[in-house]
């Protein structure tokens, strides 16, 4: 939520996002190694080798975020559709849960993949981790504070989105900034990240509200 311009926004766009230390080649990263690797194969195999078996993509195929893990599934295999199936990386099922990634991972590894793209969450990402070795391990989390654990992160952080919005408000000569989100963990880092860029960005936080926004009551 935005407010009337401010004098006081004198930092470019580009200024405020170098300022905020934020990347945003993560989806281009993503998109170039899964070039790299072929097309995506369907089921658990142990061939490995060249090419994207190499490569080993942990997403849910069951459990309840299956119907994102098939959607990220497909959108893998339109990125890499100009290989030859056999050389595409295998898709290991981690069930949505942190025991079936870590499993997953296992079996991965066991399958001789260097690589690991995933899991989905930060709460799978730490057990991956534990098995991966020396192996990299990019996740599809956005929590930022996975990169202490060893682990690459591949998700939009909140400190990327803030950067994007406030680089918005900038745009328009904005200034005064409420922040809004749901209650829970991302709320809290979407929070933090808004407190620690608004000042590089000459922007003033006025207001922070969690509320679901399913519920009745806020107008615009």
């Amino acid at each position: 939520m935005t407010t009337a311009p401010d004098a006081s926004a004198t930092m470019t766009r580009r200024g405020f996002l170098q300022s905020g230390s934020t990347t945003f080649l993560a989806p281009s990263l993503g998109l170039s190694v899964l070039t790299a690797c072929g097309n995506v194969g369907a089921g658990v195999g142990a061939t490995t080798g060249r090419g994207g078996r190499d490569f080993a993509l942990l997403l849910p195929r069951t459990g309840e975020a299956a119907a994102l893990g098939e959607n990220m599934a497909r959108a893998a295999s339109l990125v890499t559709q100009s290989r030859p199936s056999d050389q595409g990386p295998r898709i290991y099922d981690t069930r949505d849960t942190p025991e079936g990634a870590m499993a997953a991972a296992t079996q991965a590894i066991e399958n001789g993949a260097k690589v690991l793209l995933g899991p989905l969450r930060s709460d799978q990402t730490a057990g991956v981790v534990s098995v991966a070795g020396h192996r990299p391990v990019i996740t599809f989390s956005n929590d930022d504070s996975l990169g202490g654990s060893g682990a690459f992160v591949m998700g939009v952080t909140p400190a990327q989105s803030v950067a994007t919005m406030f680089s918005y408000a900038l745009s328009r000569g904005l200034s005064r900034i409420a922040v809004v989100a749901r209650p829970g963990p991302l709320a809290e880092a979407t929070t933090a990240a808004a407190n620690a860029l608004a000042g590089a960005g000459g922007l003033t936080i006025t207001a922070v509200l969690q509320r679901d926004p399913a519920q009745a009551g806020l107008a615009a």
